[in-house]
Parts: C-alpha cells; sequence; structure tokens
C-alpha cells in the first residue's frame, strides 16, 4: 500500500498561536497574573488574533451601537426639540394678527 512509517507531530496551538510549551514556559517564568494578561494582550494585538476573537467583536459591535444610537437621539430628538421649541417662543412672544 504505500510507506506506512510517515509520523506527524501535531502541535495543537491556542488562540494567539503559542503551543503547549510555549504557554507552559511563558506561565513558569514565574510574573504576576497582570503582567501576564498584558503579555497575551499585546501579543494578541500584535499578530492580528486580538479582533479574530467573538468576546471583543461584541464588545466592538455594543460600542459602535451606543454610540450610533446616542448619536441619532442627540441629532434626530434634541436639536430638533430645541429648534422647534425656540421657534415657538418666538412665535409666542408676537402679538397675533386677526386682521
Amino acid at each position: 500500500m504505500g510507506d506506512e512509517s510517515i509520523y506527524i507531530d501535531c502541535q495543537p496551538i491556542n488562540e494567539i498561536g503559542e503551543t503547549d510549551d510555549d504557554r507552559n514556559k511563558r506561565l513558569n517564568n514565574g510574573k504576576s497574573g497582570m503582567a501576564d494578561f498584558l503579555d497575551i494582550t499585546t501579543d494578541s494585538i500584535n499578530s492580528g488574533a486580538f479582533v479574530d476573537n467573538v468576546g471583543i467583536q461584541t464588545i466592538i459591535a455594543i460600542i459602535f451601537f451606543i454610540i450610533i444610537y446616542f448619536t441619532g437621539q442627540y441629532v434626530f430628538k434634541s436639536i430638533p426639540t430645541s429648534l422647534y421649541e425656540k421657534k415657538m417662543k418666538i412665535n409666542q412672544n408676537q402679538p397675533l394678527d386677526f386682521n
């Protein structure tokens, strides 16, 4: 059938592209939790894997939604309401002419 002596060494990686051996070396380095978190975050940003994370995409989408919502509230509700109230105030100060 062919040469059956082929051996493939599979090394699974995590979302930032490091193998289990790399992760163990990094964890055994003796860094604090915050330093470790910052290293992982920096590596993720530099490798482009940061935006591939579904959680980060969700947070970014929610932030954009909030920005768009409040911008729309201001532009389409607050500004027209204030313009309408100013116009009504000007019209109330003028005497009515029934001629």
